[in-house]
């Protein structure tokens, strides 16, 4: 994969992945208000060539300030996501998109992809969310 849009890129793991793809496209809040879905969908299907892959490092990601701010955190976790696999899926591109071990209560110890969430916080329950968006 050479061309890929990371959306995030200024994030810790936007920054690592950037080293990984250095002819990535590359935004962040300065290049493109992921929360203008419109302005989103009008930006991305404006690439030239269209990228290999949308890799989505944007998330509210304060675990405990999640649960003052759970609107931006279901917002950034649960319908962003949705949205850009939406979006991914009309243009024919592969979205890759990250979640947390906070989907899960800790009870079982290891997890598997296909275990239940079930999320103890506003922050898990936000990402399952994502999770449930970016399945359907």
């Amino acid at each position: 994969m050479k061309r890929v849009l990371i959306l995030g890129a200024k994030g810790m793991l936007g920054c690592q992945l950037r080293k990984l793809y250095p002819e990535a496209i590359a935004w962040d809040r300065e290049e493109i208000d992921a929360t203008d879905f419109s302005a989103l969908q009008t930006a991305v299907c404006a690439i030239d060539p269209a990228p290999e892959a949308i890799i989505n490092c944007i998330a509210f990601n304060d675990v405990y300030g999640a649960e003052e701010h759970g609107a931006q955190a279901f917002l950034l976790n649960g319908e962003l996501p949705g949205r850009l696999a939406r979006l991914a899926a009309e243009a024919a591109i592969p979205l890759v998109h990250y979640s947390t071990n906070y989907v899960f209560d800790g009870a079982k110890g290891e997890y598997e992809e296909a275990d239940a969430p079930s999320p103890l916080s506003v922050y898990g329950r936000s990402k399952a969310e994502g999770e449930r968006q970016v399945a359907a």
